[in-house]
């Protein structure tokens, strides 16, 4: 009996599996193309760029809350959902909120890392280039200036937070190896 149950399952999972395959294949999913997600992609940049750059860890942390409130802020500038975190909305309703993500994050990496400006200048080109296929031409304009706007406003705003001049740059752990005194960690560290 123990031999029949287990051949009587095993037919009806082979039964099971046939039918789904039999179900999807029937009716494929139409695979579209999209425009990636440009608030995940410059994230990516900005990490590249930070890391390109060798920023210090705590510099990092400010390039990433510039990077972040100024995309935040123009993105929702379009069409508020929430509480803006320092540019009031004030863009025009048409704009094109990718376009605005994109250039808010140019605008500030660009500022803050102008030794990649040309790099930083080439994806963002490529970036508008994407938007420009799928949404009308006035839309990504108009997100353009307003991304501007918003990054240029939060520049201005944080020119005097005290991180002028720039921290060192971060060199590793070897560096700050080197740099520890004895008489706090009882010596050298040894690995």
């Amino acid at each position: 009996m123990f031999v029949r149950n287990r051949f009587f399952s095993a037919t009806k999972l082979f039964f099971m599996i046939t039918l789904l395959a039999g179900l999807v294949t029937a009716n494929p999913i139409q695979a579209r193309a999209s425009i990636p997600d440009p608030v995940l992609e410059w994230v990516g940049v900005m990490n590249d760029t930070v890391l390109a750059g060798a920023t210090n860890p705590l510099a990092t942390t400010r390039v990433a809350a510039l990077v972040s409130a100024s995309v935040f802020d123009s993105v929702n500038g379009i069409h508020p959902d929430y509480r803006s975190l320092y540019v009031r909305p004030n863009a025009r309703e048409h704009a094109s909120r990718r376009a605005a993500a994109v250039q808010a994050a140019y605008v500030i990496l660009s500022t803050l890392y102008p030794a990649q400006a040309g790099s930083l200048g080439m994806k963002r080109d490529a970036s508008i280039a994407a938007i420009n296929d799928k949404e009308a031409q006035k839309s990504v304009q108009a997100g353009i200036a307003w991304g501007q706007t918003v990054a240029t406003a939060i520049l201005a705003l944080r020119s005097t937070d005290g991180l002028n001049p720039p921290p060192p740059p971060f060199v590793g752990v070897l560096g700050i190896e080197t740099s520890l005194q004895p008489w706090v960690y009882g010596g050298p560290l040894h690995c």
